[in-house]
């Protein structure tokens, strides 16, 4: 649904790179969420990328699409 949102105005692929952009805070800030997406995504069975990105898309604020939540706001 987040995505089907997305891609109204932009490639999925061009969503996913945009997501990658937060990848290095939470590296350094919250490492362990980074874990726990790897787990999501094994789980889920979707890319790490795929995951990653349900959990930013709020802040990238993408297509005017400013409601759900994200683990990582």
């Amino acid at each position: 649904m987040r995505m089907g949102r997305v891609t109204r105005h932009m490639t999925e692929s061009d969503a996913l790179r945009d997501a990658t952009r937060y990848m290095d805070a939470v590296e350094r800030y919250a490492p362990e969420l980074v874990e726990e997406v790897r787990g999501i995504a094994e789980g889920s069975r979707l890319s790490f990328c795929q995951a990653f990105f349900l959990q930013v898309a709020t802040e990238l604020e993408l297509a005017g699409a400013r409601d759900g939540c994200s683990s990582v706001g």
